[in-house]
């Protein structure tokens, strides 16, 4: 696993853009402009490479902790993983934008214990969050999940700030076979 713990000037640029999109699409949802209905299209593949797809409608509703979650995520019709409405406020880049807009150090590397490590890193559209374990035989961190969020950016457009495509690659051992499991969501509508 790649660890980046420094973040460099244009990867600071790019985090403010992406704090930006989310900040403006948080003031949004707060205010009179909240979508009715997002649709997701979902796409999964297991460790025993069984596929499914699935649409899956949401409404945003406000959290007993003052962020944001889609209702519902997990309904029969399939499941999106997340229920929480990334922002610059609540989610993975939550310490960065802080850090940022403060001017302060940005930490892109988490130790959640001895043994785990979530490392992110800032794309020019997205960032990607990778968590990884500790090997005891080499002492190197090996990437176990792997999920990239894709913003969009476009000030002009109306899913400015929304995470419009969230993927996840996950390794498994089936029978001393590595294999991954494959989980995408992408937004298909959008109404106001």
């Amino acid at each position: 696993m790649n660890i980046e713990v420094a973040i460099t000037e244009e990867k600071k640029v790019w985090a403010r853009k992406l704090c930006d999109a989310m900040r403006s699409k948080r003031l949004k949802i707060a205010g009179a402009s909240r979508p009715d209905r997002i649709t997701f299209k979902v796409s999964e593949q297991n460790c025993t490479n069984i596929s499914s797809g699935y649409n899956v409608d949401v409404e945003i509703s406000r959290s007993v902790n003052g962020g944001y979650v889609f209702m519902p995520y997990d309904s029969q019709t399939g499941n999106i993983r997340e229920s929480l409405v990334q922002t610059e406020l609540n989610g993975h880049l939550s310490s960065i934008c802080t850090a940022i807009t403060e001017d302060a150090e940005v930490g892109l590397v988490h130790l959640d214990t001895l043994n785990s490590v979530q490392a992110i890193d800032i794309e020019e559209d997205g960032f990607t969050v990778s968590y990884g374990e500790k090997s005891s035989q080499t002492g190197y961190y090996n990437l176990v999940e792997k999920t990239s969020y894709s913003i969009n950016t476009n000030a002009g457009h109306l899913q400015y700030g929304y995470v419009t495509k969230k993927t996840i690659e996950k390794s498994c051992n089936v029978e001393g076979d590595i294999q991954s499991e494959t989980y995408s969501r992408e937004i298909t509508n959008f109404r106001l």
